[in-house]
């Protein structure tokens, strides 16, 4: 079994990223809140998973991956 802190990963929101989280939430018709979106919008960006209590704050972020 693989201890979560080991799969853990700061990402710094560069420009690539910054502009495909504008993209992101452009498209998103029913409003995401900042944090949840950065999270989200960059684990999908990088092919990541989130792991988190509440899936409803990211349901409506698409290419979303729960741990």
């Amino acid at each position: 079994m693989v201890d979560i802190e080991e799969r853990i990963e700061v990402v710094t929101v560069d420009k690539e990223l910054a502009k495909y989280l504008g993209n992101l939430r452009k498209g998103i018709r029913t409003p995401v809140s900042v944090p949840d979106l950065i999270i989200g919008g960059s684990a999908v960006f990088l092919g990541a998973e989130v792991a988190t209590r509440n899936k409803k704050h990211f349901k409506l972020i698409p290419g979303i991956k729960f741990y």
